[in-house]
């Protein structure tokens, strides 16, 4: 795996999120899970564990989560200050995912700099299809604002994609959702 920020600097704010928790990063200062519990447990029980024992052994990051998480599973939680965004533009509803909303988060609290590291939005990501586009469009607006935006070459943000038309027969032929050219 690729280091794109070596060490961590004086006055880096790491941000992490869901059970991404790459183990170059020395010191979390904000974790996010931005899923209603119910869900995460209908859907993703193993990130309940994973975020609960995460949380236990690092007490003093706060996890931010939509929803309160029963039985004080989490050492430090947070609730997402999603009214707070309402000051932002689109009136800060605007999320496809939890990139973007981490993003906007960030232009609230009037950060300086925003790095992006290892975020992949294409369509094999699992992710909505707009994800993409609102996390470029959270990051305009940081820059809009002034805030220094940079992506690590892991990143597929501002890139291009296009949609291939083919006589491909699914099943058969050796078909790939994204066609990466240089």
């Amino acid at each position: 795996q690729a280091r794109y920020f070596v060490g961590q600097r004086e006055g880096w704010h790491i941000w992490g999120l869901n059970s991404i928790r790459p183990a170059w990063v020395e010191k979390w200062s904000k974790m996010f899970n931005l899923h209603r519990f119910k869900h995460l447990e209908r859907d993703c029980p193993q990130y309940v564990d994973w975020d609960t024992i995460w949380s236990k052994r690092n007490p003093t990051v706060p996890l931010y989560t939509v929803d309160r998480w029963p039985g004080g599973r989490l050492a430090n939680q947070v609730l997402f200050p999603r009214e707070k965004l309402r000051s932002l533009p689109r009136g800060g509803v605007y999320h496809a995912g939890s990139f973007d909303m981490m993003v906007a988060f960030a232009i609230l609290l009037r950060a300086e700099a925003i790095a992006i590291h290892g975020v992949r939005l294409t369509n094999e990501t699992g992710e909505p299809i707009s994800a993409r586009a609102c996390l470029e469009y959270w990051l305009g607006v940081a820059e809009g604002r002034g805030i220094e935006v940079t992506t690590t070459p892991d990143c597929d943000l501002f890139s291009q994609f296009h949609y291939v038309k083919s006589a491909t027969v699914y099943g058969y032929d050796d078909v790939r959702m994204v066609e990466v050219r240089k």
